[in-house]
């Protein structure tokens, strides 16, 4: 089958999944579930075992990303690399990220209280103002964006000083 979008929607459901392979695609696939859900997929083979690794979701993942998604996966198997372990590792990684949550708690043990009197004050400023919105959320995560919004939403309370020592703290 030759992938396009319009090929791609057009793929129907079926009571079992099923996948459908690009014509010369080196294994990139499409899986098809029962449930209407589109997977790109990409099999090969790795130290002679049968492997297949998932590339996103469609549409949320576009045709061009599982291309440039194949591509790379291509590549590391020519380096001798399991490109499906290295997704693995990458999702770990990410899953064990540290939050926001964990941050502030290791700034305040391990520098805060030990070195500034204003530990309260940043303590305070933190539990006011940053852990309701970005607690759970991984730190890495947090984007300029997010500090402006922050930073504005403190200023539209009529706290623009507030807003000052926060960004000093969260800086």
């Amino acid at each position: 089958m030759k992938f396009t979008d319009r090929s791609i929607k057009s793929l129907t459901t079926s009571e079992k999944r099923y996948i459908e392979w690009k014509d010369g695609g080196g294994g990139l696939g499409i899986r098809v579930m029962p449930s209407g859900r589109k997977t790109f997929i990409f099999m090969y083979r790795f130290d002679g075992r049968p492997r297949m690794m998932t590339l996103g979701v469609y549409p949320k993942t576009t045709l061009a990303d599982a291309h440039q998604d194949h591509a790379n996966a291509l590549k590391l198997l020519e380096k001798g690399t399991d490109p499906g372990e290295k997704r693995v590792e990458a999702n770990e990684a990410s899953r064990n990220a540290e939050t926001v949550s964990e941050l502030v708690t290791e700034y305040m043990e391990k520098w805060a209280k030990p070195r500034k009197r204003s530990w309260k004050q940043d303590k305070g400023i933190l539990d006011k103002d940053v852990l309701p919105k970005w607690k759970r959320r991984k730190a890495r995560d947090i984007t300029r964006r997010d500090v402006i919004t922050l930073l504005d939403s403190i200023v539209d309370r009529g706290a623009p000083i507030t807003a000052n020592k926060t960004l000093a703290v969260i800086r």
